[in-house]
């Protein structure tokens, strides 16, 4: 299955992943995406996938403690962030880069363990070592370990590969693109976030970090704060090598609607931007239909907001008519006008549809706000949803 430099260990990934063909790329343990050509090897695809689960926190932190190329031995500590982490299984994989033309990354071995860790700030340590051979490179051998759930999601990760000597990275432990169903139409409307991190995993940096409002409602204000204080525009800040700062997000609602902003930060050390994008939304769950007909009713789809992760599908209903043809369908659109998905109509009475989160290509949308219609001959009704991720 894996090929002339595949082993017993990597077929038995192949099984338990049961990949149809090459290339396959999985992120996360669960998102899978495969094939070649022009749109893969884009990086669009990918990006939309990493995208959404850029800023996940997760329960557990993996240091590599001592990796040894030619002994091939590796000592590893996880740390843990959370109330326990069960039933998970820890991954170590042996990597030799740049073996031929074509094979730059080719997986030599694999070991894998139990993994059971409860209590905050406890801390296990694995040591193991890998099977070798004389005919590798070890100036060019690498080590990738994971640890995965038994959903297959992998919760963290980490490897011997460089990382830049100056690197931050934002933890936020809720959804991006947030949808707060608890607003309520009034003047002193406040949205207080939960608390997301900025943390510094290079050397100690002196780092800028810009709130910009890309569109908001005209009578709506955000600003962010920490312990001490709010700042409606920016704020500078030190971080020790491995420190963290909190902020908050407070948004000011008096309405209905939407608002799409980011954070940039900057570092005086080093040349990069770091972007942190979001978006808020409070429509009504009973968004009134500004295209009745009087032919059908479509109502709103339930789960509102929707998350494939969590639930399969969304559900979209509707009502026909007696004397209605079969010309009918739902059809789904993004934020820019532009169909991503036509579902016909079923024939067998069922007065539902469901969307499982895909465009017409098969391509995972990304969290965001969509319009859907149900289109009869010329007659349409049209409402919104949210996904979020």
């Amino acid at each position: 299955m894996a090929g002339d430099y595949g082993s017993e260990e990597i077929n038995l990934v192949y099984i338990y992943y049961q990949i149809p063909y090459v290339p396959y790329t999985i992120f996360d343990g669960l998102e899978e995406i495969g094939g070649g050509g022009e749109e893969i090897a884009s990086g669009e695809p990918f990006l939309q996938t990493v995208e959404g689960k850029y800023f996940e926190p997760s329960p557990i932190k993996l240091e590599i403690d001592n990796f040894n190329k030619v002994e091939g031995t590796i000592s590893v500590t996880a740390t843990m962030f959370a109330d326990s982490v069960s039933d998970a299984t820890i991954r170590f994989i042996l990597i030799e880069d740049d073996v031929y033309d074509i094979y730059t990354h080719v997986t030599r071995d694999i070991i894998k363990d139990d993994f059971d860790l409860s209590g905050n700030g406890n801390t296990i340590t694995f040591e193991k070592s890998f099977l070798m051979s004389h005919d590798w490179n070890t100036d060019n051998l690498h080590a990738v370990v994971f640890v995965q759930m038994p959903d297959k999601k992998i919760i963290q990760a980490t490897s011997t590969y460089p990382i830049p000597s100056y690197k931050v990275r934002a933890l936020v432990p809720f959804a991006t693109n947030y949808y707060d169903s608890d607003f309520i139409p009034d003047s002193n409307y406040i949205f207080e976030s939960d608390s997301l991190a900025i943390i510094n995993f290079g050397l100690e940096d002196n780092l800028n970090m810009n709130l910009i409002i890309d569109e908001i409602p005209e009578d709506w204000n955000i600003s962010f704060s920490d312990s001490a204080n709010t700042y409606e525009n920016s704020v500078s800040f030190a971080l020790a090598e491995n420190g963290y700062k909190q902020f908050k997000l407070n948004i000011a609602a008096s309405s209905y609607g939407s608002a799409d902003f980011h954070f940039e930060i900057t570092s005086e050390n080093a040349d990069y931007l770091y972007s942190i994008p979001f978006s808020y939304t409070n429509y009504e769950t009973q968004i009134q239909n500004t295209e009745i007909s009087s032919k059908s009713i479509l109502y709103q789809n339930y789960p509102n907001p929707f998350n494939p992760n969590l639930s399969e599908y969304t559900t979209i209903s509707f009502d026909l008519t007696s004397n209605s043809n079969r010309h009918q369908k739902i059809e789904i659109f993004n934020i820019k006008g532009e169909l991503i998905r036509s579902i016909l109509t079923p024939e067998n009475g069922k007065n539902f549809v469901l969307w499982d989160g895909v465009d017409m290509n098969g391509r995972k949308v990304s969290a965001g706000i969509y319009f859907y219609r149900l289109t009869e001959n010329s007659q349409n009704n049209m409402r919104k949803m949210v996904l979020i991720k």
